[in-house]
């Protein structure tokens, strides 16, 4: 980050530094496969282990006629829509 984006930036404030830091962040995580993730990116990865999480999580939950909780799992910037909603930054399920 700092070889590609910071140092050959010369940022006005604050606010255009971060913004620049930031789109460089979201295209690391979602653009940019990395081979230590069998070149998949982190978006991927994270995306891959929620649905596995969600997938349990419904057949742990499957037959019952209510639910006493809902499941929060924390994330940064993912989103899917079927039964979830997006909230901040807590992706939140209910069953």
């Amino acid at each position: 980050m700092k070889r590609e984006e910071v140092w050959p930036s010369d940022y006005e404030n604050v606010t255009q530094t971060l913004a620049a830091v930031g789109h460089w962040v979201d295209d690391y995580n979602r653009e940019r496969p990395h081979q230590a993730l069998k070149n998949r990116t982190p978006h991927e990865v994270r995306r891959e282990a929620l649905e596995s999480t969600l997938s349990a999580a419904r057949h742990i939950n499957a037959g019952r006629d209510h639910y006493d909780h809902e499941i929060c799992i924390l994330t940064a910037d993912f989103h899917m829509a079927t039964d979830m909603s997006y909230d901040d930054n807590a992706l939140v399920v209910e069953m």
